[in-house]
C-alpha cells in the first residue's frame, strides 16, 4: 500500500478510538520528554497527579494520576472522565475526590502552562488532608 492509499483509507469510529487511545498511551509514557514541563499539583503516598506542559498542543485540558510505575492515566479536567490509561479505583478514588475539589484550579493551571507560563501558585494540602 502506498503512503496516498493509506490516506485516503477512511478511518471508522472505532479505529479512530483506538488511534486516540495509543497516542494517549505514548503521551502519558513520554510526558517528562526535553522540552515539557511537569507540575506535581496532589501526592499521597506512591500515587501522584501531574500536568504536564505538553509542546503537542493538546486541545482537551486533561491531567495524569499514576501510580509508581505500575499504573497510569489520563482524564478530563472538565468531566474527570478517563481518557486513557488504566489505574485501580483504590488508587483513583482519593486522587479524583481531589481534582473533584480543585477542578477550577486546574483549569488555570492547564491555560498557564499551554502558554508556556507555568503556574506555581497553587498550594498542595497536606498528605494527612
Amino acid at each position: 500500500m502506498t503512503p496516498q492509499q493509506v490516506l485516503s483509507c477512511p478511518l471508522t469510529p472505532d479505529d479512530l478510538a483506538e488511534l486516540q487511545s495509543a497516542m494517549a498511551q505514548v503521551d502519558a509514557s513520554q510526558a517528562s520528554a526535553p522540552g515539557s514541563c511537569s507540575r506535581l499539583l496532589w501526592r499521597r503516598g506512591h500515587v501522584k497527579l501531574q500536568m504536564y506542559s505538553e509542546l503537542a498542543g493538546h486541545k482537551r485540558p486533561h491531567f495524569h494520576i499514576a501510580y509508581k510505575r505500575q499504573y497510569a492515566a489520563s482524564y478530563a479536567i472538565d468531566t474527570l472522565d478517563r481518557l486513557c490509561g488504566y489505574l485501580p479505583s483504590r488508587y483513583e478514588e482519593c486522587a479524583l475526590g481531589w481534582a473533584r475539589d480543585h477542578q477550577a484550579s486546574m483549569r488555570d493551571i492547564w491555560n498557564s502552562l499551554s502558554t508556556g507560563n507555568p503556574h506555581w501558585t497553587l498550594e498542595l494540602p497536606d498528605d494527612d488532608e
